[in-house]
Order: C-alpha cells, then sequence, then structure tokens
C-alpha cells in the first residue's frame, strides 16, 4: 500500500515523485486505486 491512511489526513510518499517518469506512472495509478478503495470504503 502506498497511502497512508492512519489518522485524519492522507499522505503520499513524497518519494514517488523522484521516480523515473515510468515507475512514477506506475506508482500514481496505484495511488489513484488505492484512493477509490479507500473512498469506497468510508
Amino acid at each position: 500500500m502506498i497511502l497512508n491512511t492512519e489518522g485524519e489526513h492522507i499522505t503520499i510518499p513524497k518519494a514517488i515523485f523522484d521516480l523515473p517518469p515510468d515507475e512514477k506512472k506506475k506508482a500514481l495509478e496505484q495511488v489513484e486505486k488505492e484512493l477509490e478503495a479507500y473512498r469506497s470504503n468510508r
């Protein structure tokens, strides 16, 4: 899991933005999926 959803805030590791473009795209797609799952479970 990339997202940290503990507490009241959702955080995304800053290191994602330092990844090479292809890896960053995959990581951000994963973040989007996790965020959708998080929202549907609230």
